[in-house]
């Protein structure tokens, strides 16, 4: 018996955008707390299998924490980073569907931009070479995808990127293994610039 023939080229471009809470993870930062942020970017997506595609994105990501200690003034740290990660995609449903719903890992490393330190009544500080140049993490999550047509398809994606990398570039008293952690929701918009999938011929 001969196994259906499939044709599976199938490469998507498009742009993602999104909200998110990111916080600083390590050894004496339980007063740290959560702050929100934005982000967007661009990706392309390669499809290898009837159920499996790999994603490239380029996206810039406003990451951070404050300071939640009742210090009779706010503290809010925000490092921007361009972030690439790489991701692997697993999807239950077939091609052919106009839903399917799929989970993602993959990793990704970004890049320092600028960051900047913002106390209460005090002006804004630009403190970049306090942060190292790169960061890496890995994000996982899962979403939903729909056709709007054969070249037309919308995405929505919640994930986590867990940081597992020392972010700051020098030594604090009793501060330390501090990491990037990113729970994030976002939506893409995708175009299909090859689509050759076709049902399984019999």
């Amino acid at each position: 018996m001969v196994a259906p023939a499939y044709s599976q080229k199938f490469i998507m471009v498009g742009a993602r955008t999104g909200g998110h809470i990111s916080n600083f993870k390590g050894i004496g930062t339980s007063y740290v707390a959560p702050i929100p942020g934005l982000q967007g970017g661009i990706f392309t997506s390669y499809t290898t299998h009837r159920h499996i595609s790999i994603m490239a994105e380029a996206n810039y990501v406003s990451k951070g924490g404050r300071d939640a200690r009742v210090t009779g003034r706010e503290i809010v740290q925000r490092v921007n980073y361009l972030e690439l990660p790489t991701i692997v995609h697993y999807y239950f449903s077939e091609p052919e569907s106009y839903t399917r719903y799929y989970v993602f890992a993959g990793p990704a490393i970004s890049f320092r931009l600028r960051a900047r330190l913002r106390e209460e009544g005090e002006a804004t500080r630009v403190n970049t070479s306090d942060f190292r140049g790169s960061d890496l993490g890995l994000m996982i999550g899962g979403g939903k995808t729909i056709r709007l047509s054969d070249k037309n398809y919308i995405n929505v994606a919640i994930r986590y990127n867990w940081g597992f990398t020392e972010i700051y570039d020098f030594n604090m008293i009793g501060i330390n293994n501090i990491s990037n952690q990113v729970l994030s929701i976002s939506v893409y918009k995708g175009f299909a610039l090859i689509n050759e999938r076709k049902p399984p011929v019999k």
